[in-house]
């Protein structure tokens, strides 16, 4: 009896199988990782229009926006001492965003430390710290406070939970320090990607002008609307809510000795706009810039709670005008 013989693939037919199957993922790849790409931007982007639908429902009920921080008295103060709540804008909003049973008992020790609210932007109470309620209440994880494509934030040590601005002396210059605890004191505090807008150098506490694009412009004007003990209402964004800064992604960057910090949400204020925005190279991040992990773009979300992608190479200008409330150079900043 006559076998036939089962026709098969040969090794070099095999090889040329695996070849095409090889070149075919690929060409997949790079359209794969586009696609989870453009979903974390979406992600990243809905996370900022959320921010600022809980800032314009905070001000329809105080009739105000959140301070940048309950931080020292007067503002531009240096310190230490540090004499201040030191609960940043973002700790401000969390009842707005579906945190309402957490915010009613982030205060309830307020009585038995000195009678302040850590809320309170016309007194000065004691730290956040010193505070059972408000230092555990800083622990809380919040998903919709990181960007997804920012992996390890909540892994980064030492997180920076103060931003200060202050001047030189005599007002000559801007000064903005950040404060973070060592040997991981602070580890557990919740992170964030994202901050409010402080403007050119937030608020100094003293009367300066700086030339923007051949323009003079006074510190006042260039304010965004976050800085150490703020009230600002609609009203203020006189260059139009559209066409200023809210909320920005921030990444984190280098202090000293190449170690990346981020930021806490609970405790941090409006990042300044003074040095612009971070290039789009992961090693020259700095912790004072507002910097993305988006390829080329830094995503914000605008007075009008709209959000939209900056490119990082942005003319530095329209940036500063885009992050001042009323100097007058209304910048669009692109699509």
């Amino acid at each position: 009896m006559c076998r036939r013989r089962r026709p098969a693939f040969t090794l070099v037919e095999l090889l040329v199988v695996i070849a095409i199957i090889g070149i075919l993922i690929m060409l997949l790849l790079p359209a794969i990782n586009m696609a989870r790409e453009a979903a974390r931007k979406s992600n990243c982007m809905s996370n900022l229009r959320q921010l600022g639908t809980a800032t314009h429902t905070f001000a329809d009920t105080f009739k105000r926006y959140p301070p940048g921080m309950a931080g020292p008295l007067p503002p531009g103060t240096q310190v230490p001492p540090y004499n201040g709540q030191f609960s940043g804008h973002l700790a401000f909003l969390l009842q707005y965003m579906e945190q309402a049973g957490l915010a009613k008992v982030l205060d309830q020790d307020k009585d038995s430390i000195d009678g302040i609210s850590i809320y309170d932007v016309d007194r000065v109470g004691a730290n956040f710290w010193r505070r059972p309620s408000a230092w555990q209440f800083a622990q809380t994880k919040m998903k919709a406070l990181l960007c997804p494509s920012a992996k390890g934030a909540e892994s980064i040590p030492d997180p920076i939970f103060l931003i200060l601005t202050s001047d030189y002396g005599g007002c000559t210059g801007c000064k903005v320090d950040p404060k973070s605890w060592a040997g991981g004191v602070g580890d557990a505090m919740g992170r964030t990607n994202y901050l409010g807008n402080a403007g050119y150098c937030a608020n100094l506490g003293c009367q300066y002008t700086v030339t923007v694009g051949n323009r003079p412009c006074s510190g006042t004007t260039l304010m965004g609307p976050f800085t150490n003990r703020s009230k600002n209402e609609t009203r203020s964004f006189v260059d139009g809510a559209s066409y200023t800064l809210l909320f920005g992604e921030v990444m984190g960057g280098d202090l000293e000795s190449d170690v990346r910090h981020s930021f806490a949400w609970f405790s941090c204020g409006g990042m300044p706009t003074v040095w612009g925005l971070a290039p789009d190279v992961l090693d020259e991040f700095a912790w004072d810039q507002f910097n993305s992990y988006h390829p080329g773009v830094v995503h914000f979300c605008m007075g009008d709670a709209s959000s939209k992608p900056v490119s990082v190479n942005v003319d530095y200008n329209a940036f500063i005008f885009a992050g001042g409330m009323a100097e007058g150079g209304v910048a669009t900043l692109g699509n």
